[in-house]
């Protein structure tokens, strides 16, 4: 118990002792961490939810054995297309993100902090004069009413330009607009028009999570929530249109091949009634071949009643083919119309 005693009044008298080290220590880690608090920039991220139709439609049980029909429809795979070039392309395309707006927090020369600025109190109008990748990143300083001092990549014009008028340069030409005075702020901005680099850059900030088993959770981070919106809102309709031509173009399919088996059909049918007019003809009599003109009427009834099917058939599914989703009644109209899988599977 007494060393016990004996520690703990040491302990406190060295705490005593370097209470001054102990208390700048602590208050320069604190100032540290709100510094980079402070410094960080802040993300934002919008979602939205997307119902994924885990069922065959009716025309693909329809055909079974049409391979250029048959799609997967697994969640796996429509996290991969809504994560897929071939989407998030389109949305760089439909939406202007080339430019990047930040106000600077500048001390004694020093940017402190970018902060992200959806609506800049100017607009920049700009034009590359060739087809190669364009990405810089500009500084402006508001001089006076008319004037301002524009830097590229760090290096600054020497010539003060006006607000309004356009300045050409090698690569491009630019002109600044204000829309009102920001004299003693600082701005910077980038234009980028790589759109394959604007792509992945979507891809990298881009969370698709399952949420269950029809419903998938589209998530997007980025410094301006203004923008997390359109990007997230862009990216699932481009997805739903891209579903939509997807059924469109299956069921035309389904259209066309039902066409070709009716052609077919039609030219048997035909076929079938030549060779009975042409053995009609050879033979006048009715006797011994009395069982060959049975089986040649018999088949050609067959092919009367496949061609009146594929009628039927196709007659029903034009129906519905302008229809992005097959509902109950449309389902019941195929069911009445005597469409069934195997006799889909009879005709192939």
């Amino acid at each position: 118990m007494q060393n016990n005693e004996i520690n703990i009044q040491d302990l406190w008298h060295n705490l005593f002792r370097y209470k001054w080290t102990i208390l700048f220590v602590t208050l320069l880690f604190t100032s540290a961490v709100a510094m980079y608090a402070y410094i960080l920039t802040p993300l934002y991220s919008t979602s939205t939810l997307v119902a994924i139709d885990q069922k065959s439609s009716p025309l693909q049980k329809l055909l079974p054995g049409a391979g250029a029909l048959e799609s997967s429809s697994s969640l796996d795979t429509n996290i991969r297309i809504l994560k897929s070039r071939k989407i998030i392309s389109k949305v760089v395309e439909n939406i202007d993100i080339t430019k990047h707006f930040y106000k600077l927090v500048v001390f004694h020369g020093f940017v402190l902090k970018k902060i992200a600025v959806y609506r800049p109190p100017f607009a920049v109008k700009i034009k590359t004069l060739d087809d190669t990748p364009f990405h810089h990143t500009f500084t402006i300083d508001q001089i006076d009413t008319g004037r301002y001092l524009l830097s590229v990549d760090g290096k600054e014009h020497k010539q003060e330009m006006k607000f309004g008028v356009e300045y050409k340069t090698k690569h491009f030409i630019i002109a600044i607009f204000k829309r009102h005075d920001f004299t003693g702020e600082k701005y910077q901005f980038t234009v980028n028009t790589d759109k394959l680099s604007l792509t992945q850059d979507i891809i990298n900030n881009l969370t698709i999570r399952k949420l269950s088993d029809n419903l998938l959770q589209i998530s997007y981070q980025d410094p301006l929530p203004q923008r997390t919106k359109k990007i997230v809102d862009e990216i699932a309709h481009i997805y739903i249109q891209y579903n939509l031509e997807n059924k469109t173009l299956e069921n035309k399919k389904t259209l066309e091949f039902l066409d070709q088996r009716l052609k077919f059909i039609r030219q048997t049918l035909k076929n079938y009634g030549n060779k009975l007019k042409k053995f009609q003809e050879e033979n006048s009599l009715v006797g011994s071949s009395e069982g060959s003109s049975t089986l040649f009427i018999s088949k050609l009834n067959a092919a009367q009643e496949k061609e009146k099917n594929i009628e039927v058939t196709t007659e029903a599914l034009m129906k519905i083919i302008n229809k992005p989703k097959l509902d109950n009644a449309d389902i019941v109209a195929i069911s009445a119309a005597g469409i069934d899988m195997q006799q889909i599977n009879a005709w192939m």
